[in-house]
């Protein structure tokens, strides 16, 4: 049981160091630096916040998605010369 590097969370997320960085602070815990350590509790912490937060933001493209299609059909002019 080591302490897990931020960077190395990044990486394994797909994000850049400063993502995770913020994200972990806006979580209440005190890292400083892509190099700076953290337990494995915290690790899975904030890679867990990551995961809800995609669940959410896909759920929401999916409703923005519906609402374009309808304003794209609502928005067809029809021209008369």
């Amino acid at each position: 049981m080591g302490n897990i590097k931020i960077h190395e969370i990044a990486k394994k997320l797909n994000l850049n160091s400063k993502e995770v960085l913020a994200r972990a602070n806006s979580l209440g815990f005190n890292v400083k630096s892509h190099l700076s350590g953290v337990t494995e509790e915290v690790a899975k912490k904030i890679e867990d916040s990551f995961k809800n937060k995609d669940m959410k933001k896909s759920e929401n493209k999916k409703t923005e998605n519906k609402k374009d299609s309808n304003k794209k059909e609502n928005t067809t002019r029809k021209c008369y010369y």
